[in-house]
């Protein structure tokens, strides 16, 4: 079994709404929590998340919420976390 730990940006679109950025790979949870409030200096909202599974089976358990930050609505976190 493996953990990831993710974080995304996600700015500002038409309209307001949330586009996600590229999703950032980091070492542990501390560094995730970490970058998820520096990446709130200049957007709008932020995530970091960690996922564990066996890559090679396919099956990974839900994502844990590390740190939520802005405006993320609870549909636009589930499409990150996949």
């Amino acid at each position: 079994m493996v953990t990831y730990y993710v974080v995304q940006g996600f700015v500002a679109g038409k309209n307001g709404y949330p586009i996600p950025e590229e999703s950032r790979e980091v070492p542990n949870a501390r560094y995730a929590r970490a970058l998820c409030e520096r990446l709130m200096a200049d957007r709008m909202a932020a995530v970091a998340f960690s996922r564990s599974g066996d890559p090679a089976t396919g099956e990974w358990q839900d994502a844990e919420i590390i740190c939520r930050l802005g405006a993320v609505s609870d549909e636009l976190l589930a499409e990150a976390a996949a």
